[in-house]
Order: structure tokens, then sequence, then C-alpha cells
């Protein structure tokens, strides 16, 4: 089974095809994980596991989530919606569940501006190659037509064949 070669303009809009999918998948996962609701007994189960890392919420830890949810606000949307009348749940708590939110919510505009740049670099390219093929069409035409003209009246010679293998000596 032989493989296509693939010409360098080819391989670059393959790989900003690529890259297109690939930053469109990150964005999914950023909306996902940015309109979800969290809630706190997940984020204390996760947290039981000292050695887990990159958990949501840094600042509320195990003993927090279990206060939050005897005080009945089960999930992280629920404490952004917290009046403050309750004394066990300190303000400070929602301003570091709407950080993270922030974060993530950043994170999706961030990955809507860079697929929208690499959709328009995509199609920037493919807009080049469809102009280069339609120039080459236009210019193998021209030629074949000035190449006819020309082999019509032109005598043609052999070409020489040189011998693979010549000596030192040879004119």
């Amino acid at each position: 089974m032989q493989l296509e070669e693939l010409s360098p303009a080819k391989k670059k809009a393959r790989c900003l095809r690529a890259s297109l999918v690939s930053t469109e998948e990150k964005l999914e996962k950023a909306i996902d994980r940015a309109s979800k609701k969290v809630p706190f007994v997940d984020v204390f189960n996760k947290k039981k596991n000292r050695s887990s890392a990159g958990l949501p919420f840094k600042g509320i830890g195990k003993e927090k989530c279990l206060t939050l949810i005897r005080c009945g606000i089960f999930m992280a949307r629920d404490l952004l919606e917290h009046d403050g009348g309750n004394p066990l749940v300190l303000g400070f708590w929602k301003d570091i569940v709407e950080a993270c939110y922030d974060h993530l919510k950043r994170d999706v505009l961030i990955l809507r501006k860079k697929r929208d740049e690499r959709a328009e670099d995509l199609r920037e390219e493919l807009d080049l190659q469809r102009s280069i093929m339609e120039v080459n069409i236009l210019l193998d035409g021209a030629t074949d037509a000035t190449t006819t003209e020309a082999d019509k009246g032109a005598d043609e010679e052999p070409e020489r064949i040189i011998p693979p293998f010549s000596s030192i000596r040879d004119p």
C-alpha cells in the first residue's frame, strides 16, 4: 500500500484543519465545564484524596464543603445565589467560587477567539490554494496552445544517451 504524497500546501491545509478541530473540541469541553452545576458532594469526594491535583475551588476544603452541605447549599451555583443570611457561610467562599467560574468563562472566550482565528487562517489558505490552482490551469492552457504551434514546425532532435559509466578520459 502506497501513501499519497501531499504537497506542502495540502499539508498546511490539513494541519490547519486538524488544529481547528482540536480547538473546537477544547471549546466544547470548556463550555460544558463553565455551564455545569458542580455539586459540593463531588468536590468533597475528590478532596478526600489528598493526592488529587487541579481540583476546583482552591481554598474550599473538605470541612467547608460539609458545612455548605449542612447549610442546604448543595451546588456551587447555589452558593453564588446565596444571600449571606447564614453566619456559617462566609462571604469569601462565594468569592472563591465566583473567581473559579470567571476563570472558566475567560477560558471559553479565549478558545472562541482562537477558534475564529484558526477558521479564518484555514479559509485564507484554501482561498489561496484555489486561486493558485486557477492560475495554473490558465497558464497550462496558454502553454499548451503555444507549444502545439511550435511543435508542428520544429524538427525533433534525438536525445543524446550518456552511458551510465564512463572513464575519466572520455571527451
